[in-house]
C-alpha cells in the first residue's frame, strides 16, 4: 500500500533556504555540555549545564557555489570557455608525443643515487 506524502508547509521552503544561506556564510552557536550531577542536600540526580562554549561555524564553499549558481545563473552557472584556448607552455604535446612514441633514452633506473 502506498503512503501519501505528507504536505510540505509553505514555510518550509523559506525555513530551508535560510539555513542554506548561514551554512553559506558562516555563523555563531553555544554548544552546551551537561552532565549528571547529584544534588548534596537531597541525594536526587539531574542534568546540569556545566560548560558553555561560543563557536563559529566557517562558510561552507558547497553552499556558497549551490546558492550563487542557482540565485546568479547568468554569472556562476556552468562555466564554458568562450574564446581561443589559453597558451600552453609545450607540456601537452610533450606527454602526447611520450604516449604516442613512448620514452626514448633507455631504463637508467639503477644510475640514479638518492641522497
Amino acid at each position: 500500500m502506498n503512503k501519501k506524502p505528507k504536505p510540505i508547509p509553505p514555510q518550509a521552503d523559506m525555513l530551508v533556504e535560510q539555513a542554506l544561506l548561514e551554512r553559506a556564510l558562516g555563523y555563531r552557536y553555544t554548544e552546551e555540555t551537561r552532565e549528571r550531577v547529584k544534588d548534596p542536600a537531597t541525594g536526587q540526580y539531574a542534568m546540569v549545564v556545566t560548560k558553555r562554549v561560543r563557536k563559529q561555524m566557517a562558510p561552507n564553499t558547497s553552499a556558497l557555489f549551490f546558492w550563487l549558481k542557482n540565485r546568479l545563473p547568468q554569472q556562476w552557472g556552468s562555466l564554458i570557455q568562450t574564446g581561443p584556448p589559453p597558451e600552453q607552455d609545450g607540456l601537452l604535446a610533450a606527454l602526447d608525443g611520450f604516449a604516442k612514441n613512448g620514452f626514448e633514452g633507455g631504463d637508467d633506473a639503477g644510475d640514479w643515487e638518492v641522497e
